[in-house]
Parts: C-alpha cells; structure tokens; sequence
C-alpha cells in the first residue's frame, strides 16, 4: 500500500498550483541565490586583484627610482624612493564557499595598505560602495535562502497535510484501506518536503560546482552536512506540530510563529544582548586619543627624534633636504598606536567575549546555529575579518621595525634592504577548523531532531489522527 501512497501523493501535487508554484519557486530562488553570490564573488575577486595591481606598479616605480639614484643616473630628489613611500597591499581572499554566504561581508575590511605613514585605523582602504542600508541587509544567497526561506516553503506545502482531506470527509474513506494514519503523514510529509529538499539540494550542488576544486572536498561535505541536520530538524518540527494540532489554520499559526521566534526574534535578541553584556568601547574616544597623540607627537619631533638618534648615532648623517614630514608622520603614529593600546585590547577582548556570549546561546535557535555554521565554513564570518586585520597590523609593525631608523634620520634603505620587506599573504582557516567549531551545535541539532520526531511518532501512536 505504500508504493500506492507514494503514487497518489505525486499525483496530488502535480495537480495542485499551489505545491507547484512553491516548488517552482524554491527552485528558482536558491538557483538565483548561487547566482548572486558568484557574481559578488567574481567582482571582489577583480576588485582585490586591481587594487594588488596598482599597489604593486606604484611599488615598481618605487623601486625604479631607488635603483637609479643608488647608481647616479636619477636625481635624487627629496621625496623619491623615500621608506615612508613604501606599500604593501593587504587582501583577505574570499573564502572557499564565500559566495555561498555573503551575508553583509561588503560592510566588513577585506583590503588595507601597508604603509609607514598610516595607523591601523587609517589603513583599512574605502569599500563602501552602496547604501549602507542596502549593505547591511546582506546578500540574498544560499545561506539566507536555506536558513530563512526554505523552513517557511516546507511549512507551506505541510501544514494541511491530513487536515485537507479531514475537512472534505476523505479521511475516513482513505483510512478504510489496510493503512495508517500514521503511514499517511509520514508519506506525505516525506514526498512534499523530499521534493522540496531535493530541489534546494540541486542549487546546492550547483554553488558548490562554482567552487572550484575546493567546492566538494572538506568544505563542500561540511556545508552539505549543515544542510541536511537543518533541514531535518525543521522536518521533525513540523511533523511533530501536525501530529498534534488537528485543524490546519492552527497548525500553520503555530509553524509560522516558531518560523518569526526562530529565525527573527532569538537572533535580534542574542545579538542585542550580546551588544549590551560586552559593549565595545566608544569610537570617540579612540579617536580623541588619536588627535591627542598626534598633536602632542608633532610638538615633540625634533625631541623624539633626537632621542633616537642618541641610542643610534651611526645614523646621524643624513640628507637635510628632506623634510620633516615623513620623520614627524611616523612618529605621530607610533605615539597614537602607543596611546590607543588599552581601547585596541578593550575592543578585541569584547569582541572575542561577545563571540563566545553567541556561541552559547546559539542552542536557543537552529538558525543561528546554521547561519553561524555556514559562514565559518565560508570563511566569511566576522572573526576571519577580524584575523584579518590583525595580521595586516602585524605587518604593519613588522614593516615599520624595519624602516624606523631610515625615515627617523632622513635616509633612504638600501636595495639591499628590500628583500625584508615582508609580503601580505592571509592563508584562510581548513575545514578541519570549521568542524572544530560546528560540530557539537550541528550534533545537537540533530539530537533535537531525533526528539522531536520521538515525540511526535509517540503522539501518534496515543491519539492517531
């Protein structure tokens, strides 16, 4: 009698409008979902490769003229090839499933100049391009489409799965045959949200074909995983709320109202709390510190300057044609990054406890849980754009180490000097790092996947429909 159920099921979706309208949609919607994200992928691609481009001729030049007045054949002008010209171009590569969860990456860093005469804050290059509003709202990608839309299309097409035919009186006349109630739902639930399933999954599929090679190796079997223990726990949710509630209008009241507490009310509260238990510290603040450190560093040039040279009197012969500028620059920002130490650690103590305020309440929602899942098997969750600009202030420091004597004593480094320059390379986490972290919530969304459908088969078998 199943191979029956099965038939007859097909055949009442195929002609229902409603069914094929949504499923016509899922289709439609997550293919366009992947669409959008490569397209976001292809343009910051070329975007960061042109800005490593133009870095990179400017530092050619550079270098060209270092060359020239080293061998005589160029004068040497006060303000060419000079240490504080110096650029180092800073990207964070898109992630090896970035398109697939864009989210609001175009509001977070993903370029920086490495340069002498910048401060951490100022280095970060312009990349707000649109609205911030428009920005903020994120990407419609695969990610917002299967945590979002794809729970509330499974609840459109299962809601009435018994209460349709217990309204026209077919019920009855169904259950006559040597069937169950039970066999009747589970079949029905399994048809209508297999297809559905099956559809998203084909979208799935297609973005990670995009991904290149990365696309279906470690990343690919996390994000599939991701899918599928979402996908089952709203399944299990939903059959347990049909075994239930008898009339559909409740069932589909009670659905929805999970839908808006999970995917829209828990998030905006956790990070609402999160924002409140570990404030971060005021923006002003840094950057009244900032001006203070400038200002008190440029009365004091010629006094830091000659305490340097007194540790390092070997540098004392210098061009005094060149002007104070670059000496007084650089120390103005070594004296902010000194003064703005305890707000920097202030900031990235909260940020890391707020991370972790997250983690622990991601349990009251399976959105978070797989919003959360998916961008850090992305690579594009806020703590990689954290990482990255801690690693291109690290570069910073290291860059300026090895230029401080030459800009302090109006010098010029060496050729044989460029060879310390260092080279930005940000090498994105592995998926072995991703399954650190997803792990236990994806096995706990499984659990309660398992618990809910016990529940609901329990239900069953006490108070069959």
């Amino acid at each position: 009698m199943t191979g029956a159920l099965l038939k007859l099921e097909f055949l009442r979706i195929r002609r229902s409008l409603a069914a094929m309208a949504i499923l016509a949609f899922a289709l439609i919607a997550s293919l366009y979902s992947v669409w959008s994200g490569t397209t976001w992928r292809d343009a910051q691609v070329a975007m960061l490769g042109n800005y490593q481009a133009d870095v990179k001729v400017q530092m050619q030049s550079w270098r060209e003229d270092l060359f020239a007045i080293e061998q005589g054949t160029q004068e040497a002008s006060p303000f060419a090839a000079r240490p504080g010209n110096i650029q180092i171009p800073a990207t964070q590569p898109v992630g090896p499933l970035g398109h697939l969860a864009v989210g609001s990456s175009a509001l977070l860093p993903t370029r920086a100049t490495i340069t002498p005469l910048q401060t951490r804050m100022s280095m970060i290059e312009p990349y707000e391009f649109d609205n911030p509003t428009t920005l903020s709202l994120g990407k419609f990608d695969l990610a917002f489409f299967t945590v979002v839309v794809l729970p509330l299309l499974m609840i459109a097409l299962s809601f009435d799965v018994l209460a349709s035919d217990r309204s026209r009186g077919t019920l009855k006349l169904l259950l006559s045959n040597p069937i169950s109630t039970e066999n009747v739902l589970v079949t029905r639930l399994a048809v209508r949200n297999g297809l559905l399933i099956l559809l998203a999954l084909v979208s799935v599929v297609v973005g990670l074909a995009t991904a290149g090679e990365g696309g279906f190796g470690g990343h690919g079997l996390l994000w599939l995983g991701t899918f599928f223990a979402y996908t089952l726990f709203w399944l299990a949710l939903i059959y347990l709320a049909v075994s239930r509630i008898r009339r559909s209008e409740a069932t589909a009241a009670t659905l929805i109202g999970l839908w808006v507490l999970f995917t829209l009310a828990i998030p905006a509260l956790t990070n609402s709390a999160g924002e409140a238990v570990y404030p971060l510290p005021s923006q002003l603040e840094y950057l009244s510190d900032s001006r203070a450190a400038q200002v008190d560093a440029s009365r004091r040039t010629s006094e830091l300057t000659d305490d340097f040279l007194q540790d390092h009197p070997e540098l004392t012969v210098s061009d005094e044609s060149v002007p104070d500028f670059f000496s007084a620059v650089f120390l103005a920002n070594e004296q902010v990054l000194s003064n703005t130490v305890p707000i920097v650690n202030a900031f990235e103590e909260a940020n890391r406890q707020r991370s972790a305020f997250v983690d622990r309440l991601q349990y009251l929602s399976p959105a978070i849980i797989a919003q959360r899942a998916f961008f850090r098997i992305a690579g594009s969750d806020f703590d990689q754009a954290q990482m990255f600009i801690t690693q291109a202030g690290t570069a910073m420091d290291d860059l300026n180490d090895i230029v401080r004597p030459a800009i302090i004593s109006k010098n010029r480094l060496g050729s044989d000097s460029l060879g310390a320059i260092p080279v930005f390379s940000m090498e994105l986490a592995g998926p072995g790092a991703a399954l650190r972290q997803i792990s236990f919530p994806i096995i706990f969304l499984l659990v309660c996947a398992g618990v809910l459908a016990a529940i609901g088969y329990a239900r069953q078998k006490v108070s069959p429909l």
